[in-house]
């Protein structure tokens, strides 16, 4: 299972799941806090990706490998809770103070989904300069697709929801892709070989 490295122990468990969820998907942030065991029936996945300027309206059916499957089940605990990422409210708030953007008090939000990694990520000190987001994890989860594999582009793409190519291949950017052998079909037309060896005369020539 190709995997990141993992935060510390002592850190959030479905922080861990989060990560992994995204790195074998390529879902964003919003689609990993969204997902519930209710929208994996029927040996799919149902996703419906935040629409965005660079995205699809595609509505995704993604069919788990067993690593993905493997973390779909890694999410089910003791917890009682609809949503795949899910945690224990450190305090019971009256209903009528609860996160308007909360459905369940289980939920994560995908604010609370950056601070978690945010807060591990600077405890380990990663990144200098240029610490990795979260964000980031869908890039890193991209190439391989490719390199190992063997999907097209055109395959990421739709994995990635993107609408135009050319944003998923800023995803690619900076990660080792394969290397596409192909054999030229065409031969030198004549004028260039005439062009050619009249170069080459003019050559002689001078050094003459």
């Amino acid at each position: 299972m190709r995997s990141l490295n993992r935060p510390p122990l002592g850190s959030s468990v479905w922080l861990q799941n989060a990560m992994d969820l995204s790195l074998l998907s390529l879902q964003r942030r919003e689609g990993i806090v969204a997902a519930q065991f209710a929208h994996v029936r029927e040996a799919v996945w149902r996703v419906v990706p935040q629409q965005t300027e660079n995205s699809s309206q595609a509505r995704l059916e993604i069919v788990p490998t067993p690593d993905l499957q493997a973390v779909v089940d890694r999410c089910r605990d003791k917890v009682v809770s609809p949503y795949l990422m899910h945690r224990l409210p450190e305090e019971q708030k009256p209903r009528g103070h609860q996160a308007a953007a909360r459905s369940h008090p289980t939920q994560v939000l995908p604010e609370q989904l950056t601070r978690e990694f945010a807060s591990i990520r600077d405890r380990l000190e990663l990144g200098g300069d240029h610490p990795p987001t979260f964000h980031e994890i869908r890039s890193l989860g991209a190439a391989p697709l490719m390199s190992e594999a063997g999907w097209t582009k055109q395959q990421v793409q739709e994995l990635l929801a993107h609408q135009e190519v050319s944003t998923t291949e800023i995803y690619l950017e900076d990660h080792e892709l394969p290397w596409t052998r192909v054999t030229p079909g065409l031969k030198l037309p004549s004028q260039l070989r005439q062009l050619r060896s009249a170069v080459s005369r003019s050559r002689l020539d001078l050094a003459a």
